[in-house]
């Protein structure tokens, strides 16, 4: 995964090399967006000019190699390809949509899988039926979510409202149904409930929808305080109902995380929580003592959670759930076993769209 490049070589290569590198990786990340602004053509131009820049250092270091050795010349047609990557961009849109992923993609699912499911003879009729039998399903699936929605696609879009329809009148909405004007609208009100429009064997989980059900007060058997909420317009966090760590104190998670200043930090964030429970800043002089006093004597510990966010530039399509780990230090991880989170401490900042400052 290219993602590894640069904490894997951080170390072994000199400061022009992974700026080279680095450089390389900005630029390629940059293009392959689905959306590209002016700002942003500026960008993987000045990406692409870092890299020549620096390149000298990977010539250097004996790291250029063809298929009979080492290369002390940068003359590599793919490369010199990338100069008029911008241009390109401006007469054509992004690159992105010119990808063959989609159609290898798509022969993988219409040819290779449904052939393997066959038993290697009449290969064009087997697959016919497979993909006939799947398209029956995927039906299925998207009518049941349908009417589990309420989604009424009968609904009069234009009523005079010195029309009178009657109870009985076949233009009336019933109860618990819900007019649909757009394909987004219709998603949203059909993921929840099961539908996976990805076509994956898995649906996934929508935490945002979960948080929203739980602010309107409509899952009345969930437990109390909430295990699933938003911390952010764009951000909702998920814990499991039972915390692994149940019924510690205080000083025995002190130990067991070992985190000295535990009961002076709660002690801190309890003493800055405003009456609404959403701390403003995070930081500053500390005020409590190591043997302050707390209105509790124990902790429920979680040692992990979920975040899931929206894309960047589709900002009403969810990602993935990320599972974030906080692990006590034990014999199969001494050096415990955690994943590290960037938090935003102004509010006024919004991310990603505000970036990293400070």
């Amino acid at each position: 995964m290219q993602h590894y490049i640069i904490p894997i070589i951080a170390e072994a290569v000199s400061p022009h090399f992974l700026t080279a590198i680095r450089a390389l990786l900005d630029f390629r990340y940059l293009a392959q967006a689905p959306v590209i602004t002016k700002t942003m053509c500026k960008m993987i131009e000045n990406a692409l000019a870092l890299f020549h820049q620096h390149k000298k250092a990977i010539l250097d270091a004996g790291a250029q190699w063809g298929k009979n050795g080492p290369l002390r010349h940068w003359e590599i047609p793919k490369l010199e390809f990338l100069q008029s990557l911008v241009s390109n961009i401006r007469y054509n849109g992004v690159a992105i949509q010119w990808s063959a992923d989609m159609t290898e993609h798509a022969h993988v699912e219409v040819v290779k899988d449904p052939a393997q499911s066959g038993n290697n003879q009449a290969y064009e009729p087997q697959i016919c039926r497979y993909l006939d039998r799947l398209d029956k399903i995927a039906n299925f699936d998207l009518a049941t979510a349908i009417l589990a929605s309420g989604v009424d696609f009968h609904a009069p879009t234009d009523i005079d409202e010195e029309d009178n329809f009657d109870d009985d009148d076949e233009f009336s909405l019933p109860s618990d149904s819900q007019p649909i004007a757009t394909m987004s609208e219709l998603l949203t009100h059909i993921l929840p409930h099961g539908y996976n429009a990805s076509g994956s064997s898995r649906a996934m989980t929508n935490y945002f929808y979960r948080a929203s059900l739980l602010q309107r007060g409509l899952l009345h058997n969930a437990p109390s305080p909430s295990r699933t909420f938003h911390t952010a317009d764009h951000i909702v966090a998920h814990l499991s109902r039972d915390a692994p760590l149940k019924r510690m104190t205080v000083d025995e998670a002190s130990v067991l995380y070992q985190l000295p200043d535990l009961r002076p930090a709660l002690f801190d964030y309890l003493a800055h929580l405003p009456p609404d429970g959403f701390v403003e800043t995070v930081g500053g002089r500390r005020i409590g003592q190591l043997n302050a006093t707390l209105p509790f004597t124990h902790l429920e510990v979680w040692s992990k959670f979920c975040l899931q966010t929206k894309t960047y530039h589709f900002p009403h399509n969810i990602l993935l759930p990320s599972t974030v780990n906080a692990h006590p230090p034990s014999t199969t991880w001494p050096q415990v076993h955690s994943d590290a989170v960037i938090i935003a401490l102004d509010r006024s900042k919004k991310w990603p769209k505000g970036g990293i400052d400070g």
